[in-house]
């Protein structure tokens, strides 16, 4: 679709790598403050409307062509919604649940983004030529009924007191208040996380056609695949939550990634062999990724600093994602992706390291 797109407003390949990362760019900017400003306000009705923005300028999209200025705005106001979902989302539902059943469900809000990319990377491969305007009006409209039913809920008290208790004078701070080694040790085994998932993700149809002479349309439909692996990761990820699993072991999967980043960057391998190996990849990052979002309540200690913690992880995890395609292709010069293979070492391994000890440091509550 992105070639539809491109072709209707007239833009440069620069401009439409620069208008696709444009919601990145502003989630990778400002998910920190927009936590900061959340923390004393309920997140529901905030949420809802960042997904009647999303709905909205989506809409407006599909009749804004050839107007390339016109698209960089409601990109940029989609931006600002896709950011108040991101930071606002796990937060508004953190708050609906019992402690016992919040990281289940963080595992499942996890695989939010990646589950929406791969299938509009299906669908969106789908719609070419003129239907790229119903896919978005049929995207508008999905983000318009999930804002009427976040609505909905809003009009309840919020479950959960926006402050905690108050604690006696003299009582000395929680230590949480004073540290946030725990929460940026997360983050930056998330934002390690992201840099290695969107970078190999992004390239890797480069790779299956350069290494293994698949066609254009053969590796994409190889890659929706890979892509899609972390939706099954997540509903996993949730499962073992449940009965007990702690978050810090489905974060040590990402010490599997960089045996499979080499078998999935092999090219001596069967393009089967290959393409399962790099779908095995992507599950194991998956799992890592829900354990970032189950250590939320945990890691945050409190109400009131959770959605603070969760605009670290968004924004780390987005600077992350804008800096791993440009790194991967500098590295391997989109030639030598053997080169991938190895960066991937020193990538997974501190990003398992950071969020293993992130969440094993946690004393407060229990998170099974």
């Amino acid at each position: 679709m992105s070639h539809a797109v491109r072709l209707a407003f007239g833009l440069s390949p620069l401009g439409l790598g620069a208008t696709i990362s444009l919601i990145t760019l502003t989630t990778a900017a400002l998910a920190a403050p927009a936590g900061i400003w959340l923390r004393h306000r309920d997140a529901r009705p905030w949420l809802a409307a960042g997904l009647g923005i999303m709905a909205v300028t989506g809409a407006l999209m599909t009749v804004a062509a050839p107007d390339q200025a016109a698209l960089l705005g409601l990109r940029a106001l989609q931006g600002a919604g896709y950011l108040v979902i991101v930071v606002g989302g796990p937060v508004a539902l953190v708050r609906q649940l019992a402690p016992d059943r919040s990281p289940a469900a963080l595992a499942l809000w996890g695989g939010c983004t990646p589950a929406g990319l791969a299938i509009s990377a299906a669908a969106g491969g789908a719609a070419g030529g003129g239907l790229w305007r119903v896919w978005l009006l049929a995207l508008a409209a999905g983000c318009a009924a999930a804002a009427g039913a976040v609505l909905v809920t809003a009009r309840r008290p919020a479950p959960v007191p926006l402050e905690p208790a108050a604690a006696p004078a003299d009582a000395a701070p929680p230590a949480s208040r004073l540290r946030l080694a725990g929460p940026l040790q997360l983050a930056a085994g998330f934002g390690l996380l992201s840099l290695l998932a969107v970078g190999m993700v992004s390239l890797y149809p480069a790779f299956l056609t350069s290494r293994l002479s698949m066609s254009a349309a053969a590796a994409g439909a190889a890659t929706s695949v890979v892509a899609a692996a972390s939706i099954p990761a997540n509903a996993v990820a949730a499962v073992l939550l449940r009965r007990g699993v702690r978050p810090s072991t489905l974060a040590g999967a990402m010490l599997a990634c960089p045996p499979l980043a080499f078998a999935a960057l092999a090219g001596g391998l069967p393009a089967a062999v290959i393409v399962g190996a790099g779908a095995a990849l992507v599950f194991a990052i998956g799992l890592a990724a829900s354990a970032a979002y189950a250590s939320l309540p945990a890691v945050a200690r409190s109400d009131a600093a959770l959605p603070l913690v969760n605009g670290i992880l968004v924004q780390v995890g987005s600077a992350g994602g804008l800096v791993g395609p440009p790194l991967f292709a500098a590295v391997t010069g989109l030639r030598h992706w053997d080169l991938i293979a190895y960066l991937t070492i020193p990538v997974a391994i501190g990003s398992a390291a950071a969020m293993v000890s992130a969440t094993l440091a946690i004393r407060t509550r229990v998170l099974a």
